[in-house]
């Protein structure tokens, strides 16, 4: 299963399965873990490179469930910072993931995009629906975005990384998003950049590694107050 598997279907329970398959990792990878920062750049040097866990217009996330983000794509810059906006229609995103998350009732209003979708078998789980900005559309602007999404999250218990807080790992797709065909089409790349998930080298890590530490260190400093 791989983001262009997602982006091909436009399907929730693809979606799902998606993100389940992501967890197997995320949970392999940060087990016995305790620093935030080192977290971060595990995950986004393992799931945040171009590759089969973020392609196209579907990437992987991961926030805590006060908004801080773990895991989002290599080239946005965002680990480290807080999700902290309200969509268009007013709907407070951070606060709707982790809703879903914990089970809690939905507050934003829906958007229609799980009609007649069976909701999760699993706790700690669930979809969610809001505007953003698709990363693959240049008319899209830039966050919170005008596109309707649908993303899929799961709450993961991390004692030792989030002692009292819920990791919650995600992805979503954009379903009024018209793939483009022809080579900027969505592929499979056949990589991702962890070894650990994929059983590949991402080739230039070490100086992936250390800007993605130096940004995340200035990252973290700025918004540590809020942690």
């Amino acid at each position: 299963m791989t983001a262009g598997d997602v982006e091909r279907a436009r399907n929730p329970q693809t979606l799902a399965d998606f993100v389940k398959e992501a967890r197997k990792g995320v949970e392999m990878l940060l087990d016995g873990e305790t620093d935030k920062v080192q977290a971060m750049l595990k995950l986004v040097g393992c799931f945040g490179t171009e590759g089969d866990w973020n392609s196209g217009s579907v990437y992987l996330f991961a926030i805590a469930d006060d908004g801080q983000y773990f895991l989002a794509p290599e080239d946005s810059g965002l680990a480290g910072t807080y999700l902290d906006l309200e969509d268009g229609n007013g709907c407070d995103v951070a606060a709707e993931i982790a809703r879903a998350a914990k089970d809690e009732p939905l507050q934003c209003d829906s958007l229609g995009l799980v009609e007649g979708t069976a909701p999760p078998d699993e706790q700690n789980a669930g979809y969610v629906e809001y505007l953003w900005d698709n990363p693959a559309d240049p008319d899209d602007g830039e966050a919170p975005g005008n596109s309707r999404k649908l993303s899929y999250v799961e709450g993961i218990k991390f004692d030792g990384l989030l002692p009292g807080k819920l990791f919650i790992l995600g992805s979503g797709y954009y379903p009024d998003w018209k793939v483009p065909e022809g080579p900027s089409a969505t592929t499979d790349s056949g990589g991702g950049g962890c070894a650990l998930v994929r059983g590949t080298d991402s080739g230039n890590g070490q100086l992936v590694v250390l800007l993605l530490a130096a940004s995340l260190l200035l990252a973290v400093s700025r918004a540590g107050r809020r942690s």
